[in-house]
């Protein structure tokens, strides 16, 4: 029976949004109503990865202090407005802050994996690579997973045994299915 994986890596947000969303979160009453402050808004900046904020210039003498926090759940974005109006959620301010926040969106981290994976990975590929003018002895078409298995018995006297394994091509999801009558026959690659 086929054991499945995961092969997802952890990712800081990415804020990507349009207008159609704007209006879709606030509505679009209150778009309408935001389109005559968009260019009072000032000090428009991210606040981390996932927080818009910045200074909205209403009818009162001090700018409003406006922040848009997105989440996102399920791959469903949505944002949380506040506002030191007197509305203070979701306002007009708000929707002001999001139209031109749509020009200065979060530039991304090149990777978010943890620098100690990468170094690893690179030591096992360095290991296991094989040597300049040998012969390529695996199937080119066959791919392959680095399996972890922790065989049973008191914590003292469990093993660690890595293996190398062909596994079926990646489902939607991003799993991979190891393909273990074909793992059965597979020889472990380190033990310890």
């Amino acid at each position: 029976m086929p054991v499945a994986l995961s092969t997802r890596i952890p990712q800081a947000m990415s804020v990507l949004y349009d207008r159609k969303q704007i209006t879709d979160w606030l509505g679009s009453h209150t778009v309408a109503k935001a389109r005559e402050y968009v260019h009072a808004v000032s000090e428009l900046r991210w606040l981390g990865a996932d927080t818009l904020g910045g200074w909205v210039q209403g009818t009162r003498t001090r700018p409003y202090d406006v922040r848009a926090y997105f989440h996102d759940v399920d791959d469903d974005m949505w944002v949380e407005g506040e506002c030191t109006c007197p509305v203070s959620v979701d306002c007009k301010h708000v929707a002001a802050l999001l139209i031109p926040g749509l020009g200065h969106m979060p530039t991304q981290p090149v990777s978010s994996v943890r620098s100690e994976l990468v170094t690893w990975l690179e030591g096992f590929r360095t290991k296991y690579a094989p040597s300049p003018g040998s012969k390529k002895t695996t199937t080119a078409n066959t791919a392959l997973a680095l399996v972890y298995v922790i065989t049973s018995g008191s914590y003292r006297s469990s093993h660690l045994n890595r293996f190398s394994m062909p596994v079926a091509a990646p489902c939607a999801s991003g799993r991979v299915r190891v393909m273990v009558s074909a793992a059965k026959e597979g020889a472990p690659l380190l033990k310890g």
